[in-house]
């Protein structure tokens, strides 16, 4: 989807293109949810540009990882040498022994005959002096903090326990979900409503979250947290029963510290 800016509308259209095939709309067509981008006004930033390096680097990491044993389950940083120059066909009948004799995992750690004259040496790095699993555990932490998503929630519970995987639900919901449904709700609310022949002030949009567990209070909370009102005198008896739908008693009439 490309953006066609204007001088004096701001924006004159957009134009949808797939496999060659171009598709033009009207500005009251569509409805635009994009995030911030500094570098870009017409043109939104996914959250996965900024980790875009991290994100390469996983997938090269995981790659070689996937070459390391389809290809011998050796680097390919192995240098033959030799104290004669060998010819073309000498070099070709080389590397087809050592293909039929090495390639795949199921012929991994073979032992390995080298002719007179003939050396093998390491020339780069092995996963380990790499820190292979390291590179690979930053880049899930990098992306994690791209999108806002809490480890935990991607697979990581070496450190997850009961208690605080309930504050990364919270931590998840407040800080990245709840962000997000409210622009889409401004951008709804902005275009869609008056669209549809709405005054904003009457009719608006909103996401119902009232049944989202992890931005509710837990009973253990609420109850203390009332209890608390009850004894400062904030609140009476009756007034936290009729909270619970229940009905007020002759000994709930005055609070506590009146």
């Amino acid at each position: 989807m490309r953006v066609i800016p204007d001088v004096k509308k701001y924006v004159r259209g957009f134009v949808y293109e797939h496999a060659g095939d171009r598709v033009a709309y009207l500005p009251e067509e569509m409805i635009r949810v994009k995030q911030y981008n500094p570098i870009e006004e017409f043109a939104g930033l996914s959250s996965v540009a900024p980790a875009r390096l991290s994100v390469d680097m996983g997938f090269e990491a995981q790659r070689f990882n996937r070459n390391f044993f389809a290809n011998s389950a050796t680097p390919g940083d192995l240098g033959i040498t030799s104290d004669e120059t060998p010819t073309d066909e000498e070099v070709s009948a080389f590397y087809s022994r050592w293909n039929t004799r090495f390639k795949g995992s199921s012929r991994s750690h073979r032992p390995i005959l080298l002719g007179r004259g003939m050396d093998a040496k390491r020339l780069g790095m092995t996963q380990r002096d790499m820190e292979f699993s390291k590179a690979l555990e930053w880049s899930v932490e990098e992306v994690s903090r791209a999108f806002g998503v809490p480890t935990v929630f991607l697979g990581e519970l070496e450190n997850a326990t009961l208690s605080n995987v309930g504050t990364f639900e919270r931590f998840l919901w407040r800080n990245t979900i709840l962000p997000e449904l409210k622009l889409i709700e401004d951008c709804l609310n902005r275009i869609l409503v008056p669209a549809l022949g709405f005054a904003s002030s009457e009719y608006r949009f909103r996401f119902d979250t009232s049944e989202i567990d992890a931005l509710n209070e837990s009973e253990d909370s609420l109850v203390a947290r009332e209890v608390s009102l009850v004894n400062a005198g904030v609140m009476t008896p009756n007034e936290v029963r009729a909270r619970h739908g229940l009905e007020a008693a002759d000994w709930g009439a005055a609070a506590k510290g009146g």
